[in-house]
């Protein structure tokens, strides 16, 4: 029997040091709380390095920031990524309100450390966060920071009120064109003159606003920060009364104290309007001019823009799919130059495709009988126009009354205009999956002889299985009791298709009631038979397919 025994190590296992790091926070910049900042620093720089047990991992520190919200913090949120990559064991903090002052934001950081074998101990209060009761304490000790932090807040909003109340301004950021001087206003020259130009190339000479934003930028005039000309920058300035020596207080607010995000005033709390505080730069007739003209170019559009022409489509065409309302672009087809009206989603392309000018003016010639279009006519009987993905048409009338026309979209197309022939079926298939149109799509064949175009329906999304148009009108003749396929009585008896993954045709008829068709696509082929010539040609294309590719193929 072998025997064992035990080889006692000859060299003592050193213990581990922890790897220990400090952090520490101010949510102000006073000079009293930076030097609070800097003895924190130094105080946990020489706690760590005189213990033999750890290693100094370094101090982290947040100054001027508040702690409500931990990704506002950026040596917080490094501390943590060094803790997940495991170059910190244990975080020490001076109390649970310097660490967060928002109870989630607390727990969960804490679990987080906790799940990475990270302690976090809080010298004030004596906790770890590895201890059996540390999490209770937390929880009680956080809510009350945070309760701390709602309380500040809500006096610093009833001081802010009170100031305004009594006219005195309650920020100390001046517009452009002012600085802030003991809360009160005092004009640049300098910036004044540029604000005077602003008005004036606006009313008088009656510039676009993103032209004088342009012009600015090119006579390299800097801004309030020293940055660029920005169109949005200089509307405010053109609606704001401060240059007319008022002043609007509380126009903005902090809804939540944790989030600490400024949110605008539009009537959920009192603003105060204070008139002739301070020294104006333009005078009230100039800046009422400026608002009539703002006006006027909200009611306008995009066609405040002299570049844009307008005629009696622009505004009415509305897409079914995003709300937006198309605009006209020229483009160029084989017959000339042309108009076409397309969607323009914003930050997007839209799914719904362009129209033809010259189409819409058919359109509406058949819908209301008239056999020449006018423009005058078009604006007087016609509100709008709606254009949607299912092949139809709406016209909405002035008189109350709605009017559809069903199109048919040809691939073919650069405009992907409609197709007269099919658009009895266009709209009616239904995909039973998602509830999309199927749509027409052709294919050309060729034939010994001849080459031949045969068309299928299918669903865009779900690329299912094809119906061939031939047959799907041969059966809705069957389903109808007709010798053939008849447009009209199609329209008539049936308002839809409906097309099920397990190939089940329903049909749902005018009159309510519906009946469910198996659908077995038919074998074209059938009888087809290869003659030897045909065998032998087929054989030899083949050969060559495969030496062309590189296949290993050996016949066997």
């Amino acid at each position: 029997m072998a025997k064992i025994s035990r080889v006692e190590p000859k060299i003592p296992a050193l213990p581990e040091k922890k790897k220990v790091a400090a952090y520490a926070r101010v949510s102000k910049d006073s000079e009293k709380l930076l030097h609070s900042v800097s003895a924190q620093i130094s105080y946990y720089n020489d706690l760590i390095q005189k213990n033999p047990d750890w290693e100094f991992a370094g101090v982290y520190a947040d100054q001027g920031i508040t702690g409500t919200r931990s990704d506002l913090r950026p040596d917080f949120v490094r501390l943590i990524e060094d803790c997940e990559k495991g170059r910190v064991d244990i975080i020490l903090t001076k109390s649970v309100s310097r660490f967060a002052r928002n109870t989630v934001d607390l727990l969960n950081t804490v679990r987080h450390l906790r799940d990475l074998g990270v302690s976090v101990r809080f010298e004030k209060e004596n906790i770890d966060s590895m201890s059996g009761d540390g999490e209770l304490m937390l929880t009680i000790l956080a809510s009350m920071a945070q309760a701390e932090s709602e309380s500040t807040s809500q006096n610093i909003k009833w001081a802010k009120r009170k100031q305004a109340e009594q006219g005195i301004m309650t920020n100390t950021v001046a517009p452009y064109g002012y600085r802030c001087e003991d809360r009160q206003l005092i004009v640049i020259p300098e910036q004044a003159e540029v604000v005077r130009r602003i008005f004036d190339d606006y009313t008088e000479k009656d510039l676009p606003i993103r032209m004088i934003a342009k012009n600015l930028n090119a006579e390299h005039i800097p801004g309030q920060k020293g940055n660029h000309w920005q169109a949005c920058t200089v509307y405010r300035m053109l609606s704001n009364v401060v240059y007319i020596g008022d002043l609007v207080l509380l126009k903005y607010f902090i809804a939540d104290p944790l989030e600490h995000r400024m949110v605008k005033n539009r009537g959920e709390q009192p603003m105060y309007y204070v008139e002739d505080d301070h020294e104006p730069i333009v005078s009230r007739g100039v800046f009422e001019k400026a608002g009539e003209r703002l006006r006027r170019d909200a009611e306008l559009g995009v066609y405040a823009n002299r570049n844009i022409t307008r005629n009696e489509f622009s505004q009415k065409i509305i897409c079914k799919g995003c709300g937006c309302k198309f605009s006209r672009q020229s483009t160029k087809l084989k017959t000339g130059r042309t108009f076409a009206w397309s969607c323009k989603k914003p930050g997007g392309k839209c799914m719904t495709p362009s129209l033809l000018e010259n189409e819409l003016q058919d359109i509406f010639c058949k819908l209301t009988g008239m056999e020449e279009y006018t423009p005058e006519a078009f604006s007087e009987m016609v509100d709008s126009v709606e254009v949607g993905l299912d092949d139809v048409i709406t016209f909405n009338f002035a008189n109350g009354t709605t009017k559809d026309y069903q199109f048919i979209r040809r691939k073919a197309s650069p405009l992907k205009t409609r197709r007269e022939d099919i658009s009895v079926l266009s709209g009616k298939i239904i995909c039973g999956r998602c509830g999309r149109p199927f749509i027409y799509r052709s294919q050309i064949w060729k034939g010994k002889e001849r080459d031949y175009k045969q068309a299928y329906w299918n669903c865009p999304d779900c690329k299912g299985f094809n119906l061939r148009d031939d047959d799907i009108r041969n059966l809705i003749a069957e389903v109808l009791g007709t010798a053939e396929f008849d447009d009209v009585t199609f329209t008539e008896k049936v308002n839809r298709i409906s097309v099920d993954a397990d190939k089940s045709l329903t049909f749902e008829f005018s009159n309510g009631r519906k009946k469910t068709v198996e659908w077995h696509q038919k074998n074209h082929r059938a009888g087809f038979t290869w003659s030897p010539e045909r065998r032998q040609t087929t054989s030899e294309k083949m050969k060559k397919l495969r030496k062309e590719r590189g296949d290993n193929w050996v016949k066997s």
